[in-house]
């Protein structure tokens, strides 16, 4: 099992001035936008070398329920957004469920989670201007 260290800028300088290398296990910590990628990350169990500004939570990254509400509060506590006017469930579903024989038909003929679950995309580049916004 690899761990990895996610520093940033100020810890980076340390562990270089010590004489530490930075390898492919260290991750700089950079901006706003390698936080939230580091949350969407660690929420939704997700290589960080998956996660690119145009990846969609549910299609993409197979994100929903409560690993995909888990970030949004995440980032409402870190970041301050706002989700009063965020509809979860126009976006995201609750935790999938295998019942929906419907969703299932529609999973196959459209082989796309958004139209298959009806749900509108949320990309990842969406998420990090809410943020840096403050609302959604």
């Amino acid at each position: 099992m690899v761990s990895i260290c996610f520093v940033d800028r100020f810890h980076a300088e340390v562990l270089k001035h010590v004489g530490l290398p930075l390898n492919s296990n260290v991750i700089r910590i950079e901006s706003m936008d390698d936080e939230i990628t580091i949350i969407i990350s660690e929420e939704g169990d997700v290589p960080i070398h998956k996660i690119l500004e145009g990846s969609t939570l549910l299609g993409d990254l197979n994100i929903d329920g409560d690993n995909a509400w888990e970030i949004f509060l995440r980032c409402h506590d870190k970041y301050g957004l706002d989700l009063n006017s965020f509809d979860f469930h126009l976006y995201l579903r609750n935790e999938p469920c295998l019942k929906c024989l419907v969703y299932l038909y529609r999973k196959f003929k459209y082989r796309d989670e958004h139209v298959a679950a009806k749900k509108t995309p949320i990309t990842v580049k969406q998420l990090i201007d809410a943020c840096k916004k403050g609302k959604w």
